[in-house]
């Protein structure tokens, strides 16, 4: 009779315990929905541009879309990433110059790699300059050159012949390089 008396009481135990779990999953969901919609209200819905693949067909756009679509940000001198599809000449000189001091802060060294970096840029793209009127590169080529600069400016390697999302985030696909041991 105990046994059974207990069985009983531990059996009463596992069903308010279920209802209890029951109950916490109900409120987990219902601060899960709630969560969403809290940050739907602070973060608007954002548009991220991203390159068609060459194989893959471009979607033809609704007329009501084209109409709406966002233009692209301008590039900018904070050190916040920002993404574009469309550099000056005068963005281009600005990210370059940020570069520059930024590097100016490093050290001689650091300013000296830097200031071979910014040609090597131009010379990639067989021009004789990154910017100005001798300049001959292309919007695209710009584009690319704004990215390589955000790219060292971030502290990572930058190969000329990588397969980079141009109108993506420029640190993508690594992290900062470690600084050399002087041992």
């Amino acid at each position: 009779m105990a046994l059974e008396e207990a069985l009983l009481e531990a059996t009463k135990g596992m069903a308010a315990l279920t209802e209890m779990l029951k109950i916490t999953a109900q409120n987990q969901e219902r601060l899960i929905a709630g969560q969403a919609a809290a940050i739907e209200k602070v973060q608007p819905e954002t548009r991220t541009r991203t390159r068609a693949k060459k194989d893959e067909p471009t979607p033809a756009a609704a007329p009501a879309e084209t109409e709406t679509a966002e233009a692209p940000p301008p590039a900018s001198t904070d050190s916040s990433p920002t993404f574009t599809t469309e550099v000056s000449d005068d963005e281009l000189k600005i990210v370059a110059s940020t570069y520059l001091a930024g590097e100016k802060d490093k050290g001689m060294e650091a300013l000296q790699i830097a200031k071979d970096f910014i040609p090597s840029i131009a010379a990639e793209f067989g021009s004789p300059k990154l910017c100005g009127p001798e300049s001959k590169l292309t919007p695209a080529e710009r584009v690319k050159a704004w990215f390589f600069l955000k790219r060292k400016s971030a502290g990572l390697p930058v190969d000329f012949n990588g397969d980079y999302d141009f109108d993506g985030d420029p640190t993508q696909g690594g992290e900062p390089a470690a600084p050399e041991d002087d041992f």
